[in-house]
């Protein structure tokens, strides 16, 4: 069995033994040492073929016994290499926004329950009526602190979730990182809809 994955570098196809899952691999394409991921995560079209080195591994620091398990796949036309190249890029950055999306949410909710327990609105029993919710939403609009932070929060979710389907647009197999923002980004979204449209309900 074998390990069939892009390097990080230059977004060329590489393959390597699968008992070399985790270790380092020296790209045939850009010598660049890469990290091995456990299983495959690229799957060519085309039959795998093997590539020499064009110099020995040694004479660049890199590991001498390297191009012992490492073998190239058919190369990626530009084009293609570009593709990757950006669906990775959106997608570490959509990433970036969903973890931003979390913090602003995390400190937002924090403030808001100390704000509503200094209040006295935070009773065990049942939800709050429609007075308790006027309030909370009285206080709520002079805080900054929840104010800013939601609002920072939905547009990292937007320009995650933009930015996710950007990256799965481009390339969707294997592409985890869009896929959780999308997801995270999504539902936060979707949270927030959902109590807007509820609100009115609550204080009613």
């Amino acid at each position: 069995m074998s390990i069939q994955f892009l390097c990080t570098s230059c977004q060329q196809p590489i393959e390597v033994d699968d008992e070399h899952a985790g270790k380092s691999a020296a790209c045939p394409y850009c010598r660049n040492l890469v990290s091995v991921p456990h299983e495959s995560t690229y799957s060519p079209v085309e039959a795998v073929t093997a590539r020499p080195a064009a110099r020995p591994y040694g004479a660049t620091g890199l590991p001498a016994d390297a191009d012992i398990f490492v073998k190239s796949l058919p190369p990626l036309d530009p084009m293609q290499a570009a593709q990757r190249a950006a669906a990775s890029s959106f997608g570490t950055y959509a990433l970036m926004c969903a973890a931003l999306v979390a913090v602003l949410f995390a400190v937002a909710t924090v403030r808001l329950i100390n704000v509503m327990a200094r209040a006295g609105l935070l009773s065990p029993a049942g939800r709050p009526g429609g007075v308790d919710v006027e309030k909370i939403n009285e206080l709520v609009a002079g805080d900054p602190w929840v104010i800013g932070p939601a609002f920072g929060a939905m547009f990292f979710a937007l320009a995650g979730l933009g930015l996710s389907i950007a990256s799965l647009t481009r390339v969707a197999q294997g592409n985890w990182k869009a896929i959780a923002a999308c997801v995270l980004c999504g539902l936060y979204m979707l949270c927030n809809c959902g109590g807007a449209l509820l609100g009115p309900a609550l204080g009613g």
